[in-house]
């Protein structure tokens, strides 16, 4: 049997704790690359162990091929099924079916699924922000089938392609239950390192509109190949950067900029590019494909075709010429250069569209949870900024360039704002960072032979995420249920829950409870890849009255744990 890698493993405990304690429908976020395949076998593994059964739904043919052959290879004793009119199966009857979305989302096909416990999505972020019909109309037929019903949404960014985020009470997919942090399975090996240069040419947007926010593509086309000059001193920057490089992923604003491209390309290497577009016969583009991830040509030209789905390891550079107001998009543009491959070291991302400067640089905006708070409008400041000296693209906030170690004059303090950060340098070489708290998330964590914990997760201003854990359940007198009943004690003005469930059904109840703070100090030191979390700054405690405290705490520990156990109607 496979082994998981510990976020898989995360993400299934974290998925669990949410149905067993929580309502609404979750979504699981993992970078592209990082073994959603796994997760969703694991997930659907769990609950036919309980006698249960599960539905997994995709887009398109090959990832319900993927996806059911990871299954297979995990549990090859358990029977599948297949749905798909593209795959030429139609097996609903056994406890895992893997189905094409197009292919049975009517109530007249669906009946041969029967009830189902857990439905599982897959690429989520390419269902609408306020319900689909196919959608709409599948999740209701299981929930008037099995009330307990419930909808996991997996993806590589919880944004829309063409529009915000996927998460909210009044969507399909209500909050994040897990999200693997990008920079951190990079640094640990599980992905290919993104480094970002911004170009000397950037493709201009003078004159287009927008239509929903996002450009118009058809007057962005038409601006982008206008110049032919222009474009030609694109290509020509392009290929100088990349002449080290051999497998390039291209996108453009249309078909007239890719065309002309792909055609500039080709005169300079003859036979080392091609181009696919939404009207490429599907075996001429399959072929194109598979010419691209088994490195027969070096430049792969296309328009909006390959931003998501599309798996070829041996990409080591990306060239954005297509600008997006999309994070989503401009995210999974990105995404198709993160997985490994023996060929290459890293990945290079060349943004000739402005893309990283408008959105901010990849560590900034891909570890967002989606729900569209990282905009910091009315500032008049871009989320990123270029180095002078090698091009890489930082943090807007950034006092020094992590790539070449160029230190960026220190930042204009404006009157009625006040600083995101106050780096201090310790006497043993430490960094020490007061961050302004954005948001703070409780959930329960249950490694395995390990007793539960409290997971806090914070979302900061200008820097990724951090979390810490609160031993509860470690036992009485070590040095870690210590720690945690001294942070209890600081952080929240009630008694000590009895267990880690009590305390998530404290937050649930009354998030107030908790004490957020306002900032946290953090201290970076060298050789560690986390800062640690040395104090929580600006505390306010929650004053209750005392009837009020007694039956809230009454309510909160009266058998608990029978939430841990997810209940199923037939």
């Amino acid at each position: 049997m496979m082994q998981p890698r510990w976020y898989q493993t995360e993400a299934v405990e974290a998925v669990a704790s949410w149905m067993a304690t929580a309502s609404g429908n979750p979504a699981v976020i993992l970078p592209t690359g990082a073994g959603k395949s796994l997760v969703i076998a694991m997930l659907a593994d769990r609950i036919i162990a309980q006698g249960g059964r599960v539905a997994i739904f995709q887009h398109r043919e090959e990832l319900i091929r993927q996806n059911a052959e990871k299954f297979v290879a995990m549990r090859a004793d358990v029977p599948i099924g297949i749905w798909s009119a593209s795959l030429k199966q139609k097996n609903a009857q056994p406890a895992v079916v893997f189905a094409g979305i197009q292919s049975a989302y009517r109530e007249d096909v669906l009946l041969n699924f029967g009830w189902r416990d857990l439905i599982i999505g897959d690429e989520c972020h390419l269902v609408p922000a306020d319900g689909d019909g196919m959608w709409l109309q599948m999740l209701r037929y299981f929930a008037r089938m099995n009330p307990a019903s419930r909808f996991v949404g997996l993806t590589a960014s919880p944004w829309r392609l063409d529009s915000g985020s996927i998460l909210g009470p009044d969507k399909m997919l209500h909050d994040v239950a897990f999200q693997a942090p990008l920079i951190r399975l990079i640094e640990e090996g599980y992905l290919c390192n993104l480094i970002s240069k911004d170009p000397d040419f950037h493709v201009s947007t003078d004159g287009v509109g927008k239509a929903g926010g996002e450009w118009n593509l058809k007057q962005l086309d038409a601006v982008a190949s206008k110049d032919e000059r222009l474009v030609r001193q694109a290509v020509s920057e392009l290929l100088e950067r990349t002449a080290n490089r051999h497998s390039c992923l291209v996108f453009c604003c249309g078909r007239k900029h890719g065309q002309m491209v792909a055609s500039m390309i080709a005169d300079a290497q003859p036979g080392n590019v091609a181009y696919v577009d939404g009207t490429t016969p599907k075996g001429e583009r399959a072929a194109i494909l598979e010419g691209f991830a088994s490195m027969q040509f070096g430049y792969l030209v296309n328009i909006d075709v390959l931003t998501t789905g599309f798996d070829a390891p041996c990409i080591d550079s990306i060239a954005l010429l297509r600008p997006s107001e999309s994070k989503g998009l401009v995210y999974q543009m990105i995404g198709r250069g993160l997985r490994k491959h023996p060929s290459k070291d890293d990945c290079l991302v060349l943004d000739f569209a402005g893309n990283l400067l408008r959105h901010g640089p990849i560590n900034t905006f891909a570890d967002d949870d989606g729900r569209d708070k990282t905009k910091r409008e009315g500032t008049g400041e871009a989320p990123g900024k270029p180095c002078p000296e090698c091009k890489e693209i930082v943090s807007a906030s950034a006092s020094r360039c992590f790539s070449c170690g160029h230190e960026f004059p220190p930042r204009e303090i404006r009157h009625g704002t006040r600083p995101t950060e106050a780096p201090v340098i310790g006497p043993d070489g430490s960094r020490l960072v007061v961050v302004n708290v954005r948001e703070m998330r409780v959930s329960v964590y249950a490694p395995e032979h390990k007793p539960r914990m409290v997971r806090i997760t914070y979302s900061l201003e200008d820097h990724p995420g951090v979390t810490e854990y609160v031993c509860l359940e470690h036992p009485s007198g070590s040095y870690q249920r210590r720690q945690a009943e001294a942070w209890w004690r600081e952080r929240c003005s009630t008694p000590i829950p009895p267990h880690c469930w009590a305390a998530y059904r404290l937050w649930k109840a009354c998030p107030e409870a908790f004490g957020i703070p306002q900032q946290l100090e953090l201290k970076f030191q060298k050789g560690k890849k986390w800062p640690d979390i040395v104090r929580a700054i600006g505390i306010q405690k929650c004053i209750f009255e005392d009837g009020y405290l007694a039956d809230l705490m009454d309510d909160i520990t009266i058998d608990s744990d029978i939430f841990q156990s997810l209940k199923r109607v037939k």
